[in-house]
């Protein structure tokens, strides 16, 4: 014999709260993760829609302004860079010891129309050893489209 003595029987659970001491199976639960928060699918279908677009437009922006020093544009010229002499359609940015070079830009005006640049005389007063100006900028009927004025000095050879 042992010394123990018989533990008390527990109340069985039979999942009906009949007996007081089990537990109704209604209430049994079974933990969930909560539901993920819904997605602004729509917001970022537009940011990344106007991400694209102002991508797009810097790709443009930078191959029209990598074309126009690749091109040698006088629009891009700077003083100190020389011009070849041709046509004003032509004319272009070349080494300043190449034999194409005729023109030295000794001053740049931004801001200025053809009518202003073709009526002062004194529009290059600033670099006295200009010889010639060139303008170049959005042509209009009336002269009156903004653009930058280069005055040039002649090269000597």
């Amino acid at each position: 014999m042992s010394n123990q003595e018989p533990l008390p029987a527990s109340p069985r659970a039979t999942g009906d709260g009949s007996d007081g001491g089990g537990i109704p199976a209604t209430s049994v639960t079974h933990p969930t993760a909560p539901p993920a928060p819904a997605k602004n699918s729509a917001g970022k279908a537009v940011a990344m829609r106007l991400l694209r677009v102002v991508l797009a437009l810097a790709v443009i922006a930078g191959g029209g302004l990598a074309w126009k020093h690749l091109s040698g544009s006088p629009e891009v010229a700077s003083v100190g860079d020389c011009l070849n002499e041709a046509a004003a359609d032509d004319i272009k940015t070349v080494p300043c010891d190449s034999t194409d070079a005729a023109y030295k830009v000794v001053g740049k005006i931004e801001g200025k129309t053809e009518s202003e640049a073709r009526s002062d005389d004194a529009i290059c007063a600033a670099h006295p050893t200009t010889e010639n100006i060139f303008w170049s900028g959005k042509e209009t009927g009336n002269m009156s489209g903004d653009g930058m004025v280069l005055c040039l000095e002649t090269l000597k050879k």
